[in-house]
């Protein structure tokens, strides 16, 4: 009698030992959670977005003639991500985020974005421009970037542009004459909502 309820008992725990084992296996982690890499055609910039893009940490993006951001865009930028301007002999290399469209490049103290040339000199490339609805002293209340001819300027103080945390701006900036110049990153009219 004693012998039966013991094999009772180890049958019992066998078999709760069996099905939460099962439960692990099926609750396991999902291969459909590891976002696959990108087509080689989308880890280049170029043209124009107006939708939402994420460049994703770990890979580098070749930034291919200017980049336009237009409203209603948001280039979102993962940490560790290093974009590497193309150097077109015709045509500058550059991000622009025109009014209405934002930039959410958020990197860390230890996987910084890094923005930079294929080749490593000075004016290598023309750099990051965010245009917003913020006021400016310029007359008339609004204006044109040097780089893109994207308008900037308005009434909206409070405007949001988006994010840019932790980025490594390299080898950019240069003069097209004395008046007209591109920087490493240039800000007009933007809103303090932004970042």
């Amino acid at each position: 009698m004693i012998m039966k309820k013991s094999f009772t008992k180890i049958g019992f725990y066998l078999l709760v030992a069996f099905a939460v084992a099962g439960l692990a296996t099926g609750c396991g982690s999902d291969d459909d959670d590891i976002p696959a890499p990108p087509a080689p055609e989308e880890l280049v910039l170029s043209g124009s977005l107006s939708s939402e893009k994420t460049l994703l940490t770990g890979y580098t993006y070749k930034l291919d003639k200017g980049y336009h951001v237009k409203s209603g865009g948001n280039l979102i930028i993962q940490k560790g991500v290093t974009i590497e301007a193309q150097e077109n002999s015709d045509d500058s290399d550059y991000i622009l985020i025109e009014q209405g469209g934002k930039i959410t490049a958020e990197g860390t103290k230890d996987q910084p974005i890094v923005m930079t040339s294929k080749t490593k000199v000075p004016g290598a490339w023309g750099g990051v421009h965010i245009c917003g609805k913020a006021p400016i002293n310029l007359n008339g209340g609004s204006g044109k970037s040097e780089i893109g001819d994207a308008n900037y300027g308005g009434n909206v103080a409070n405007d949001n542009s988006g994010i840019m945390r932790y980025v490594r701006l390299e080898y950019t900036g240069f003069a097209f004459n004395p008046d007209k110049e591109s920087n490493g990153l240039t800000m007009y009219g933007v809103g303090s909502g932004t970042t």
